[in-house]
């Protein structure tokens, strides 16, 4: 990129709390560089900073498994769910405290009315 080019880029904008109907542009699975496990994942969505998902080797990666739902895949295959390209969803920000820290986190779950009713999520 040239420092023309730069001079008009705009700084990324962390997505709004509370439900948002975004546009999902893609996924990156986040590898450890010595091993090659995955141990996180940027979820990208059209006018927002990536959202990040951590990633649990023991299978629970039920936000992983939400938003997959939404996009209509049948795998964790990046190949298969970077075809969903340009597809509507939701996603929920929210705050949440544990251990004295306030962490910022993000819900695939279409139902925020069931989120409300079987999570930690604000009302």
């Amino acid at each position: 990129m040239k420092l023309n080019e730069i001079k008009t880029r705009k700084v990324a904008k962390d997505m709004p709390m509370g439900k948002n109907e975004v546009v999902f542009t893609k996924l990156d699975y986040r590898t450890d560089r010595d091993t090659g496990d995955i141990n996180g994942i940027f979820v990208h969505v059209k006018d927002y900073r990536p959202l990040f998902l951590p990633f649990f080797d023991n299978g629970d990666n039920f936000q992983l498994d939400l938003l997959l739902n939404q996009l209509g895949c049948d795998s964790y295959d990046p190949d298969e769910i970077n075809q969903h390209t340009g597809t509507v969803i939701t996603a929920h920000r929210y705050t949440r405290e544990a251990n004295g820290q306030v962490y910022t986190n993000v819900s695939f779950n279409a139902d925020y009315a069931q989120a409300d009713a079987n999570t930690d999520l604000p009302a």
